[in-house]
């Protein structure tokens, strides 16, 4: 629900405080002009289109940066939905305050169209405009998450040639030092950087893939586990099982039965 809108169109004077006890979450656009963040004795720079979120309770203050002329910008005021606030973990250099850069990304305009909109059906109101503007705020709450999760998703070009590798043909045999020849890394390097970029050895990596191919095998066929096991070439029904139900928490066959109770796979979402 949004509580406030507006569009700042600041001079060089310009100074705001905000004390500890605000209970809602203040967010902002910023357009043109360069401005000054400061929370808890920490400050940083505010560049044009920056997209800041600040969370309720938090003390901060905004001055334009000394020498500069203007800041323009819109605003909103609004009690996000619950389910918004998974999303809601955009990068922090100060307490209690998330920004996101969206300058001259493909997601851009869009969040540009969008919180203005929500601004402006907030402050013109009529029928339907609280609806209206929090379904703005949120297509900005999503779009920024689409671009957060691409910069957040950068991995090195070599990690990226690996696992395209070890994502399939897997009945062909890889290990570490293949790997590493074929992206021309030392073994201990590649394992090293491997590991550091995906959180798993590249072998660990490998089965995770094909336990969850063959997840969706149980969800989306009706292949027998023998067959399914085979599909993703392991070397046994049992050992397929066994390693699945460590995966999982459960058989294949458990897995298969569950399917039909409510909400079961969500728990398995990735």
């Amino acid at each position: 629900m949004i509580i406030g809108a507006g569009i700042s169109d600041h001079d060089k004077d310009f100074r705001f405080k905000r004390e500890p006890g605000f209970p809602y979450w203040t967010f902002s656009l910023a357009h043109s002009g360069n401005s000054i963040f400061e929370s808890l004795g920490q400050e940083i720079m505010s560049q044009p289109f920056d997209l800041k979120f600040i969370k309720p309770n938090t003390p901060y203050a905004t001055r334009i940066v000394p020498g500069g002329v203007s800041w323009r910008g819109d605003w909103l005021i609004a009690e996000p939905r619950d389910e918004w606030l998974e999303f809601l973990h955009w990068p922090s250099e100060l307490p209690g305050i998330g920004r996101i850069n969206v300058a001259g990304t493909q997601q851009q305009e869009a969040i540009k169209k969008e919180f203005r909109a929500a601004v402006d059906i907030f402050i013109t109101g009529g029928p339907l405009a609280q609806l209206k503007a929090t379904h703005a705020l949120e297509s900005v709450i999503l779009l920024s998450t689409q671009l957060h999760d691409a910069q957040g998703s950068r991995l090195d070009a070599r990690i990226i040639k690996a696992i395209e590798k070890l994502s399939q043909d897997f009945d062909q045999y890889l290990d570490v030092d293949m790997l590493a020849e074929s992206v021309d890394l030392s073994p201990s390097r590649f394992a090293h950087l491997f590991k550091s970029e995906t959180g798993q050895t590249p072998m660990a990596y490998r089965e995770s893939v094909r336990l969850n191919q063959a997840k969706q095998m149980l969800i989306g066929t009706n292949w027998s586990v023998q067959e399914i096991a085979e599909a993703v070439f392991y070397e046994s029904p049992f050992h397929f099982s066994k390693r699945f139900k460590q995966r999982f928490g459960y058989s294949p066959r458990k897995f298969r039965q569950m399917l039909s109770e409510p909400e079961f796979l969500v728990q398995f979402q990735e």
